[in-house]
């Protein structure tokens, strides 16, 4: 009974480590003042990102593994556009590129959300 009762604190302790959310950086996006927290989601090398100006707004956007993924932060106008980008062998294909010779590319990027406009965020002042 107390081997038991010990096996399910020892697990019990595991899943709430895992469960930690941990500041790790602050990235700057080029040309605004825009950022992007990123925080520990979990044990396993997840993280979450959020995007914020630091006064008026800050949203999620949405968990990636570093070893496999990133997004990326455009900024046209008044819009900011997010895409991620999947790295790693099972994204891999041949393309062939000038001269016929056969390039191995290993990105594929998709939208994560719409343009999301700035004036719209800041004046809402979404928290998240």
């Amino acid at each position: 009974m107390k081997i038991q009762l010990f096996a399910y604190t020892l697990l019990f302790l595991f899943i709430l480590s895992c469960a930690e959310k941990k500041y790790k950086r602050t990235k700057k996006i080029i040309g605004r003042n825009l950022y992007v927290e990123v925080f520990t989601a979990n044990s396993l090398g997840l993280n979450q990102e959020y995007l914020t100006d630091s006064l008026s707004f800050r949203i999620y956007i949405g968990t990636v593994d570093e070893e496999h993924d990133y997004y990326t932060y455009q900024c046209r106008g008044d819009s900011l556009y997010i895409k991620k980008v999947l790295t790693g062998n099972k994204n891999c294909r041949w393309e062939i590129v000038q001269d016929s010779l056969k390039t191995l590319i290993c990105d594929t990027e998709f939208v994560v959300k719409k343009p999301i406009s700035l004036t719209q965020l800041k004046t809402k002042g979404k928290f998240e």
